[in-house]
């Protein structure tokens, strides 16, 4: 708009050096530019070490425009349009580098290669005596708006790509506090059942036969499993569990629970 004389609509009158203002109104279109291109495409987690190149070339840039203003020197402001531009390059890179990890970076690259190609030969190279695109302003302006309606779409795009990665993460984050869950009520009554088991062991003063048996027992095996893990026969092992249970006193326990049932009303079992 400035090169066709158009901010004249607004009140805003052309300078001398009307070369100038126009690179540092690229410095600051630039800039607003890159920092789009940081948060959209999420730089910061894929490279974060980016910045650290851009941000300097952007101080850098900035520096050339303002001396291209205090000693009026033309080439101190191409200079200047160079390293603005070949920011907006790093992040195309980037964008392009980002392919085969995210769908939305293919937006932006598409998005902002005819336009920076444009601007390239109308900024650089045409303001050194390269003919390479003969490019105009209406180019720019109409890519410009191409570059608009694709990065609108995109942005949609990364919308919607940002709420379905929160609603997977919702998802994976439930199945595993599902998972923490079970595992620590496992833990828990493995834990009740162990200290149980020390407790009757040491209360009964029990063997290490005696130990290993009620350990089978708790387990859950059977007299079969338990006879081969302790090399000896079922009937030995149905012997030893008699011993172990009057030990503990378990068969008068189920006596007194059977006594209990017995004077309870039928009523409460229809």
């Amino acid at each position: 708009f400035y090169n066709d004389g158009l901010l004249g609509l607004f009140g805003i009158a052309s300078t001398e050096n009307s070369f100038l203002l126009q690179s540092l109104l690229l410095w600051v279109a630039v800039g607003f530019s890159a920092l789009f291109a940081s948060k959209y495409l999420n730089l910061e987690e894929f490279f974060p070490k980016l910045k650290f190149i851009t941000s300097p070339l952007l101080v850098v840039a900035g520096g050339l425009v303002i001396s291209a203003f205090l000693m009026d020197n033309t080439v101190t402001g191409y200079t200047a349009n160079f390293v603005s531009l070949s920011i907006l390059g790093c992040y195309f890179v980037a964008g392009v580098l980002l392919f085969s990890k995210k769908n939305y970076a293919k937006f932006y690259a598409i998005a902002s290669f005819i336009p920076l190609v444009f601007a390239i030969d109308f900024f650089v190279l045409k303001n050194i005596g390269i003919n390479f695109l003969s490019t105009d302003t209406v180019h720019i302006k109409v890519a410009g708006l191409v570059e608009m309606l694709i990065l609108t779409y995109a942005i949609v795009y990364r919308m919607r790509a940002i709420k379905e990665e929160h609603v997977l993460r919702q998802t994976e984050m439930r199945i595993f506090l599902k998972r923490q869950e079970t595992l620590n009520r496992q833990s828990a009554v493995k834990l009740m059942e162990e200290v149980y088991l020390e407790n009757l062991i040491m209360h009964y003063d029990l063997d290490g036969l005696q130990i290993k048996l009620l350990q089978y027992i708790s387990e859950g095996k059977d007299n079969a499993k338990i006879a081969r893990k302790l090399k000896t026969t079922e009937q030995e092992i149905e012997f030893l569990t008699k011993e172990l249970y009057n030990k503990l006193e378990i068969s008068e326990q189920i006596q007194e629970d059977y006594r209990l049932l017995d004077t309870q009303p039928d009523y409460l079992y229809n």
